[in-house]
């Protein structure tokens, strides 16, 4: 019959082999195949970490679903070897804000990535290796990061991909034009690296929203970026700027490295209490860890001083179990930050003395809190007073 000639002529779906390896740390991943035992342990048995997806928060999953990414934590280079199904395409849901997306089983390049509605994709993708990096093609056994407008979904496709004869040839690592926007490397003695950029020439502001980075990775990982939450930052010549620059979990000595792509007039990056014209080609090297080790970023006339009192937005936030308040002080005070609950009672005093005028930061940690909404308030002797908010989440 014509039923019975369309099922002989129908290919026959077979079993298939991938072999991945993953790094001894934490991994973003996902499952590339449709396999017969979806459960954590099964696919990844070396693994020493629950496997978290995230949803606002992390949340830790037994059985893992395709199209979804994953933090897993390996303690040795571990190389996986995942039988099933070929998976050449997948509709995935997402959420307004930021979603860990997993993969196909081949590679497809970003620019083919469908979204319904048109539109709602806000970042770059985002993969992570010995920091987060920009990815230009989504490949088997990664996952990635992507932050979208609204709730809606995301296509991948690679079966029409493969048909191409542009099927191997992806795009290029990068999508920042290294000759475009200057740079800051740090490395740290394990060669866990993460690049920033900066430019003297003011950017729209949907290209900024571009290289806003996604929320941090598990506790212990390596993480850089600038404290705004961006791997890019820009000030005209005629703005005083200072951006802080935040680190987590390096192994001393670090390498801190900057390259000129572009004309900058001004910029300096200091280091503790040592500062580095960044103009120009050059690097230094921390040896030990500080207790207040802060890297800041000034581009601009003369940055050192700020022009006004201010209270910042502490990053991140939320948080769980530290974050980073950053003010600033135009004159030498006496300056008292606080932390309340919601019932107005204190719980901390991260700052009660004599400060000179300046860029400042503080961490506050609060592993004896409970979840919940603080506020902190910053005074000083001179008359300001500001109070902003804060969620501490478990």
């Amino acid at each position: 019959t014509a039923g019975g000639t369309g099922l002989l002529s129908r290919p026959i779906e077979q079993k298939m082999r991938q072999q991945f390896t993953f790094n001894p740390r934490w991994n973003m991943l996902s499952i590339p195949l449709a396999v017969d035992n979806d459960s954590k342990e099964s696919v990844f048995p070396d693994a020493v970490s629950e496997a978290f997806s995230f949803d606002g928060q992390y949340i830790p999953q037994t059985t893992l679903e395709n199209g979804k990414g994953y933090w897993l934590k390996f303690s040795d280079t571990a190389v996986v070897s995942i039988d099933g199904y070929a998976k050449n395409k997948i509709v995935i849901d997402v959420k307004e804000g930021w979603n860990m997306i997993g993969s196909i089983s081949s590679n497809l390049p970003v620019y083919e990535i469908e979204e319904y509605p048109e539109g709602i994709i806000q970042s770059n993708f985002y993969g992570y290796e010995s920091g987060y990096q920009i990815a230009n093609a989504i490949q088997p056994s990664k996952a990635y990061w992507v932050k979208v407008s609204q709730n809606g979904q995301l296509v991948l496709d690679g079966e029409q991909f493969l048909l191409n004869d542009s099927a191997h040839t992806l795009p290029p690592d990068s999508i920042l034009e290294p000759d475009l926007y200057n740079k800051i490397r740090i490395t740290d003695n394990s060669g866990l690296t993460q690049t920033l950029y900066f430019s003297n020439q003011k950017e729209s502001d949907d290209l900024l929203k571009k290289y806003f980075m996604p929320p941090l990775p598990p506790d212990g990982s390596f993480d850089v970026r600038f404290a705004t939450g961006s791997m890019f930052e820009c000030a005209s010549a005629q703005q005083s700027k200072q951006i802080p620059i935040t680190v987590s979990t390096l192994h001393y000595p670090v390498t801190i490295a900057w390259e000129r792509h572009q004309q900058i007039a001004q910029a300096r990056l200091l280091v503790n209490e040592d500062s580095f014209d960044v103009t120009q080609d050059g690097k230094t090297v921390i040896q030990t860890e500080e207790n207040k080790i802060v890297l800041v970023l000034e581009m601009g006339n003369d940055p050192t001083v700020p022009k006004e009192f201010a209270l910042e937005q502490n990053y991140p936030n939320p948080f769980n179990p530290s974050t980073v308040i950053h003010y600033q002080l135009k004159a030498k005070s006496y300056v008292l930050l606080k932390v309340y609950n919601l019932l107005g009672e204190e719980v901390s005093t991260p700052v009660n003395e004599v400060q000179d005028a300046g860029y400042k930061s503080v961490t506050f940690t609060a592993s004896s809190l409970p979840s919940g909404i603080y506020f902190y308030k910053l005074t000083t002797s001179e008359g300001f007073a500001d109070v902003k908010r804060m969620a501490l989440i478990r």
